[in-house]
């Protein structure tokens, strides 16, 4: 079960950030961090969702469609280890950045 989801968006508009952002708060607590390309947006779920839920979710809310596409992957070939996983998660740190959303 998935508690935590990330989402990539590769955009600075801030109408399409504020509205991914209000609809990821229908989901659970929202974080988010200003990237190169875009925010980085993270969400504790209100309740652990299954790992099709959490595709779900994220195609829902406009993640990255090739982050979307690999994870696809990782669940038929069962690598849960690397499933959603941000650049700042993957090189193991916390960006200090992240601040809460609206």
């Amino acid at each position: 079960m998935i508690r935590d989801l990330g989402l990539d968006l590769d955009s600075h508009d801030g109408f399409i950030f504020t509205k991914t952002v209000l609809n990821a708060r229908r989901f659970g607590k929202v974080s988010t961090e200003y990237t190169k390309k875009g925010f980085h947006i993270k969400i504790r779920l209100s309740r652990p969702v299954s790992h099709d839920q959490a595709l779900d979710i994220r195609r829902l809310l406009c993640d990255d469609p090739k982050r979307l596409e690999y994870d696809e992957f990782r669940l038929r070939v069962g690598d849960l280890d690397s499933f959603d996983t941000l650049f700042d998660w993957k090189k193991g740190y916390l960006n200090q950045a992240f601040i809460p959303a609206l």
